[in-house]
């Protein structure tokens, strides 16, 4: 008969890194966010954020939009970029703009280049 104490170091072991190898092998991709802008009207918050999808690359990127007070956890993925580097900033910085343009008071946060003037934005 096999002696549970003599396995539950290994059981401990195991239990312990098994995470990580199923984080790496789990096929997710890593998510380096970009940058972040929060508007405000009343008590009512909205956030929008740049997702990139490999590291130090401007694309694959996606844009993200969090209505935190109706739908707090949920978001919309409002563009995204597969190909066109500041496809993504430039359409977070025209939404931005937009809210603003409503009433919408606005701080933004990270790396958020003013829009980009790009031919053919048609990601």
């Amino acid at each position: 008969m096999i002696s549970i104490r003599k396995f539950f170091p290994v059981l401990i072991f195991v239990a312990l890194i098994f995470p990580v190898f199923l984080s790496d092998a789990s096929g997710q991709e890593s998510i380096r966010q970009g940058g972040k802008s929060l508007c405000k009207v009343g008590d009512v918050l909205r956030r929008v954020e740049i997702h990139y999808y490999e590291q130090d690359k401007a694309v694959p990127c996606e844009v993200h939009y969090y209505k935190d007070t109706e739908e707090p956890g949920a978001d919309q993925i409002l563009w995204r970029a597969e190909n066109e580097t500041g496809f993504c900033e430039n359409k977070m910085t025209a939404f931005v703009d937009e809210l603003a343009g409503f009433g919408w008071y606005c701080e933004s946060e990270g790396d958020i280049p003013p829009a980009l003037q790009l031919e053919g934005n048609s990601e």
